[in-house]
């Protein structure tokens, strides 16, 4: 293990079947087509020290991979505020299938969730917040996820600066922690984005690292391109024969050792984010 710890703290399996952006609705694609054990070596790969699995609402495709001592179990939680329609995502880390059983019944009260996850002393982080899962979510809205969740995904693979830099604006005004992961849903950027902090012996280690606050994100940020890969590699595996394997071939010949993070840009705020930020 390197001087510091990596890991990519958002992607998607096969499993993830439920929730389906428009861009792929369309096209009658699934949420991912990538195996479990294919994310796991490409992540290895790219110099990630431990794996995680985050599909929405599901286990299944991270439980394949429970037993090896370098993988933790985690969710996408799809969570909603009680008796509004808007709904958020909460990536909920190191959980076992009765705590996805609890949530899973929580999951129309996202207060609820926040008391089982901090009871249970269960790592959850805010994933994308200023992207609009349902209906767009308040100041006040924001406002309490900051309190009910004090660590926000403020570098997103998937999504570009112009969601990641009020994310981490906002959770710098209120305080507590930033992470990154890819948000891979393609098989092709696993591990490009990452959370990274102190050398961890386990991942109990590094959580509990994470939960005090000594990690911070890196690793690339999302752009059209990325998102037009991740959509033609869905496609490619989730049809038989050549294209299949042209996307398992695409994804083997990623390098094998840590990407060099790309200079880090001046996060320039937009000029209204220091009305949505004004705390």
């Amino acid at each position: 293990m390197g001087p510091e710890t990596r890991v990519d703290m958002h992607c998607h399996s096969v499993a993830s079947r439920l929730t389906k952006p428009e861009v792929r609705k369309g096209l009658f694609f699934g949420e991912c087509a990538t195996e479990p054990e294919a994310i796991y070596e490409l992540a290895k790969r790219r110099g990630m020290d431990f794996v995680t699995i985050t599909d929405h609402d599901t286990i299944d495709g991270a439980m394949r991979l429970a037993d090896r001592p370098d993988f933790f179990v985690s969710v996408e939680l799809t969570a909603r505020f009680k008796g509004e329609p808007h709904e958020v995502h909460v990536l909920c880390f190191g959980i076992d299938p009765d705590d996805h059983a609890r949530l899973q019944e929580r999951a129309g009260d996202v207060e609820a969730c926040a008391q089982y996850l901090h009871g249970r002393g269960i790592v959850a982080a805010l994933a994308h917040p200023f992207w609009e899962v349902e209906e767009p979510l308040t100041l006040r809205h924001r406002r309490r996820l900051a309190q009910l969740f004090p660590v926000w995904e403020v570098r997103s693979g998937y999504f570009g600066s112009a969601l990641n830099a009020p994310a981490l604006a906002f959770r710098e005004a209120c305080g507590g922690v930033g992470i990154g992961g890819s948000d891979d849903h393609g098989g092709i950027h696993v591990g490009l984005t990452y959370t990274q902090g102190p050398p961890a012996r386990s991942p109990h280690e590094f959580l509990a690292n994470l939960r005090a606050g000594l990690v911070e994100a890196g690793g690339e940020q999302g752009s059209r391109l990325k998102l037009a890969q991740a959509t033609t590699g869905i496609a490619a595996r989730s049809l038989p024969g050549g294209l299949g394997r042209a996307a398992g071939a695409l994804a083997s010949r990623a390098p094998r050792v840590r990407p060099t993070p790309p200079p880090v840009p001046a996060q320039t705020e937009p000029a209204p984010l220091a009305d949505v930020v004004g705390l």
